[in-house]
């Protein structure tokens, strides 16, 4: 396999104490990363500069611009094919490019370590696909996030397509429904019981403190709205027979 050209971008808001361990693991891949850039998004949670400034490129925002700035700044600031996108609290397991690439090889699809399936086209009942389930083989799914593996180029639609008034969650949602929007599926690659290394996230654990989105006031209902507009745009829920 040619080796790809990945840009990766790691997202340091309120967790810095991740960085470390996170930085290791990309800089670790077995499909390395041509170029990682640590986005810290206007928390004084900041780490320090200096000390990351050997390992990739730092970009410090004044603001929080929330979820979404993260996939402008990877549109533009990378060259590459590929672009890896983390939040904050996903550790990969050292083999996680080279299985999103097999993956990509088989199916061009948006990629994510943890995928939710709306099988009746509300948000309940959901049924999740990736490291909190482990699946032996690929699947399609409507929404991933954790870890984000995608073409560069597909997050033009992303960006084109945006509305005002976008909430502070919901990129999820929007990622897969602009690459809905030009034919591309959304899958989870596998994440086999006993192959961790293939993992797009080793320590799901991370996400369920104090700074987790979902424990916030009004986050479910957020999630909701972003469900019913979606829909109401024309995304359509329910994977795809295999």
């Amino acid at each position: 396999m040619e080796t790809p050209s990945i840009g990766c971008l790691l997202t340091s808001f309120r967790r810095p104490e991740n960085l470390h361990e996170q930085l290791a693991a990309v800089r670790s891949q077995s499909v390395p990363a041509e170029r990682i850039v640590i986005f810290h998004n206007g928390s004084d949670m900041t780490p320090d500069m200096k000390e990351f400034s050997s390992h990739g490129d730092f970009i410090w925002c004044s603001e929080n611009t929330g979820v979404w700035a993260r996939f402008a700044f990877a549109l533009s600031l990378f060259k590459t094919e590929y672009v890896a996108v983390f939040d904050d609290d996903t550790i990969p397991g050292l083999n996680w490019f080279k299985n999103c690439m097999e993956c990509m090889g088989k199916n061009e699809a948006l990629l994510g370590s943890g995928g939710v399936v709306f099988p009746e086209g509300t948000r309940e009942p959901r049924e999740y696909v990736g490291w909190s389930s482990q699946n032996e083989q690929a699947e399609f799914v409507d929404i991933v996030g954790h870890a984000w593996f995608l073409k560069r180029s597909w997050l033009l639609p992303f960006i084109s397509t945006i509305r005002e008034g976008t909430d502070t969650c919901g990129e999820d949602y929007h990622l897969s429904y602009s690459c809905q929007e030009i034919g591309i599926p959304t899958m989870v690659p596998p994440h086999p019981a006993t192959d961790r290394s293939q993992w797009g996230s080793l320590k799901g654990e991370l996400g369920h403190d104090q700074e987790a989105l979902y424990t916030k006031p009004g986050e479910a209902e957020s999630k909701q709205l972003a469900h019913d507009a979606y829909v109401g745009r024309g995304w359509k829920t329910g994977v795809p027979e295999q």
